[in-house]
């Protein structure tokens, strides 16, 4: 089914970083943190496991949520399946990948441990299978988890998410965020690393890296080194990743690579000349095409009839156009302007009915005040000496 989805191929040029063992860059300022952890006798349930992974302070690289907060919301469900992500489906970026291959017996019991708090017997770890250039590879079990290997086209990330179903309730687990669980259960360490893939065809020494979380980008650079001189350094994947130019920039949980690149080709300025390449990629369905057209006519009104709000941000449209055109910065434009504008609508909704019952408010009060006045002058009594007046005949 996979192979028949909407997609691209994608070279994935993860090598060397991928089978090089991971390196720790130190940060001797900031000594390794320990929390105190609750009374465990044998396998932590669920409220024990909670409180662990909150002293530990656990982020997920995935999202950018507490660990603890996964688990509680998962608490709350009827769920199927607790699943490791280990995708990894851009170029370049292992770093989840990394850390299975070097540390997947700590994250597979992280998974079950999860699995037996909340009472669920199917977990899994998931991998990216289309991964040609690499002599190692996963093991079908780790410690008796299953390795399931999502194959086809990019982004296999979505098909994640469906993997036994859309109607089937998940928790999806980061790899990174997993390894940080088992540490905080068995050594009680409170995460203060991050996991990052360092590569580009401007590294001299490509590799996955544990990092200090808050490292600047230069000190990354400066330690791995580099070959060329970049024309832009990406953090994030290559594919979905943000150029950067402050090198001063701080390195967090959800930061999966530092990437350098040296552009060969000259920035060149095309016009969209409607080969649809855009369309056919897209694994939503849509026509960037003319989402493109309408944005850059400044017409987002046509662009929301096109379904822009459904983009998922995959970078596809914009690595298959001939014409080397930003599509995709353009669709995630009209998206942002569509979302933009219906919390303006909420907002000025709310400000209209705060308006009408002010003024409502207002209404009701000058009656009462003139309703009042009216009813004192008919109960005022009148005071001092009568006037007679005189009828001439």
């Amino acid at each position: 089914m996979a192979l028949f989805s909407k997609g691209i191929v994608l070279e994935q040029r993860k090598e060397p970083a991928l089978s090089r063992e991971i390196v720790q860059l130190i940060n001797e300022e900031k000594p390794e943190l320990l929390f105190i952890p609750p009374e465990v006798e044998g396998t932590p349930d669920l409220e024990q496991l909670i409180t662990i992974a909150e002293r530990a302070m656990i982020v997920d690289e995935r999202d950018g949520r507490p660990l603890a907060e996964k688990l509680y919301a998962a608490s709350q469900k009827q769920l199927f399946a607790v699943v490791a992500d280990a995708v990894d489906d851009e170029p370049y970026v292992s770093s989840q990948l990394g850390v299975v291959l070097h540390h997947g017996e700590s994250v597979a019991e992280a998974l079950k441990l999860c699995a037996n708090a909340l009472d669920i017997s199917k977990y899994c770890i998931l991998a990216y299978k289309n991964v040609t250039d690499l002599t190692i590879k996963l093991p079908s079990r780790i410690n008796t988890v299953k390795v399931i290997h999502i194959y086809g086209k990019y982004p296999a990330e979505n098909r994640a998410e469906a993997l036994f179903g859309t109607h089937q309730k998940k928790l999806i687990i980061g790899a990174n965020a997993l390894l940080h669980l088992y540490r905080a259960v068995k050594e009680y360490r409170i995460q203060t690393t991050c996991f990052v893939t360092v590569s580009g065809n401007c590294i001299a020494n490509a590799r996955n890296m544990e990092l200090p979380i808050g490292t600047p980008v230069k000190d990354v650079l400066d330690f791995c080194g580099l070959a060329l001189d970049p024309s832009r350094i990406v953090l994030g994947g290559s594919m979905t990743g943000q150029t950067i130019t402050d090198l001063d920039t701080p390195i967090d949980v959800t930061t999966r690579a530092v990437l350098a690149f040296e552009d060969a080709a000259v920035l060149r300025k095309f016009n969209c000349i409607g080969c649809g390449r855009c369309v056919t990629a897209c694994p939503q369905g849509l026509t960037p095409t003319l989402i493109y057209k309408h944005v850059v006519a400044g017409k987002y009104d046509g662009a929301e009839i096109l379904d822009a709000t459904h983009c998922i941000e995959c970078g596809t449209c914009t690595y298959v156009c001939p014409s080397e055109l930003d599509v995709s910065a353009k669709v995630l434009q009209a998206k942002k302007y569509f979302l933009a504008t219906e919390q303006e609508h909420i907002a000025q909704k709310d400000k209209l009915l705060e308006n009408r019952r002010y003024a409502w408010e207002r209404m009701f009060r000058d009656f009462f005040a003139a309703a009042k006045k009216i009813g004192g002058l008919f109960s005022k009594k009148s005071s001092g000496k009568a006037v007679k007046v005189k009828v001439k005949k």
